[in-house]
């Protein structure tokens, strides 16, 4: 039965990677990472994929800006955050990827005010969001409540009532 993955830095590039070829997730929470470049590769996951990408806008290991990794030049490059989100929203064949100003989120206490702005997908076949932590370094979208948030953006009510 398929799963719902959420990778940190690194490990969000291992999740990515490993649904561009096709490895079947139920969704993928990306924290601070990046769209998995390889020279000649595609990604062509088997079905549409549930995506939440969480990044801090100060992240100066995974630049949310793109760039290289750490800010050094022969360290590898990698996309944006919104060009992250924005190729998974072509994949899940959304029309756009647009903020929703109601859609503002206080998730980090020592982060002044709603630090976390939210841009959604539309007309999407699956769920695909782009949260931007205002002020969030690296580590910043690693912390409990926001991963906690970002889970449950993509597990069904009726699932998570299942837990034990």
């Amino acid at each position: 039965r398929p799963a719902l993955v959420a990778g940190f830095s690194n490990g969000s590039f291992m999740a990515q990677r490993l649904a561009c070829e096709g490895a079947e997730f139920t969704g993928i929470v990306s924290l601070a990472g990046a769209f998995p470049e390889r020279d000649g590769a595609t990604c062509a996951p088997s079905a549409p994929v549930p995506f939440v990408h969480v990044h801090g806008d100060r992240d100066g290991v995974v630049p949310f800006g793109g760039g290289h990794v750490l800010g050094d030049s022969s360290l590898p490059r990698v996309t944006a955050a919104r060009e992250t989100a924005e190729r998974w929203a072509r994949l899940n064949g959304c029309q756009e990827l647009a903020a929703e100003p109601e859609r503002t989120r206080d998730l980090v206490e020592d982060l002044p005010g709603p630090e976390t702005r939210v841009l959604v997908g539309r007309g999407c076949r699956a769920t695909t969001e782009l949260w931007i932590m205002r002020g969030g370094d690296h580590g910043a979208p690693a912390r409990s409540e926001v991963v906690r948030a970002a889970v449950e953006r993509l597990v069904p009510r009726a699932a998570a009532s299942e837990r034990p």
